[in-house]
């Protein structure tokens, strides 16, 4: 007889996620900021495309800590089964952030509306995450970097299962490289939530 593979196993895979961001620099006299996002995500290594996601963004400073935002992210994914499963998504966003023991902190709390293809419906989730960066050494142009979000879904759906979905820690480094050039790497480790399939743990560079 076979070995069935048992509900509390968890799935492992390595990934290598890629990103670039464009942004405008904090610290204008206008309120309005914009952002720019865009990502490659691989599975299996990097044998196959996973996911690529454009995530253009707007916001208003409402203090020198905190802002408001609103954006729009395009997401394709492209199944092991094959084809491209699109995905379509409005987020409101609030971020608080300030300078804690020499470092920078902010949270950021972030709700999102996903119209995705061939789904039952609307799917609402909730995004919470923390991040906090901190100089190596004073004055220094290289930072520790250690971020911790979770997300869950507010209703079902054929595809999405209400409750928690993902948990994700990162931790690396980044490297200013002038004042408008920052380069950040470093290792994310991502939990999700199998529900009646196997939990999965990716290891992400």
């Amino acid at each position: 007889a076979m070995p069935a593979q048992a509900s509390a196993q968890l799935m492992t895979d390595e990934r290598v996620w890629v990103g670039l961001t464009l942004q405008e620099r904090s610290g204008t006299s206008s309120a309005w900021r914009w952002q720019v996002e865009t990502q490659l995500r691989t599975r299996d290594g990097v044998d196959e495309v996973d996911l690529f996601a454009v995530r253009p963004i707007v916001g208003y400073d409402l203090t020198r800590k905190s802002s408001i935002w609103l954006g729009y992210a395009e997401t394709p994914t492209f199944p092991a089964s094959g084809g491209v499963r699109q995905e379509h998504r409005l987020y409101q966003q609030y971020v608080w952030a300030s300078r804690v023991h020499a470092g920078n902190l902010s949270v950021r709390g972030r709700i999102e509306e996903r119209a995705i293809e061939n789904n039952s419906g609307l799917a609402w989730r909730i995004r919470g995450l923390i991040r906090y960066t901190r100089p190596v050494t004073a004055g220094s142009h290289t930072s520790l970097v250690f971020s911790d979000e979770v997300t869950a879904h507010l209703r079902q759906t054929t595809i999405t299962v209400k409750g928690f979905d993902q948990h994700r820690i990162f931790a690396g480094i980044s490297q200013a490289f002038s004042a408008t050039v920052r380069l950040e790497t470093g290792y994310l480790n991502r939990l999700i939530n199998g529900h009646t399939l196997p939990d999965r743990m990716d290891h992400v560079l």
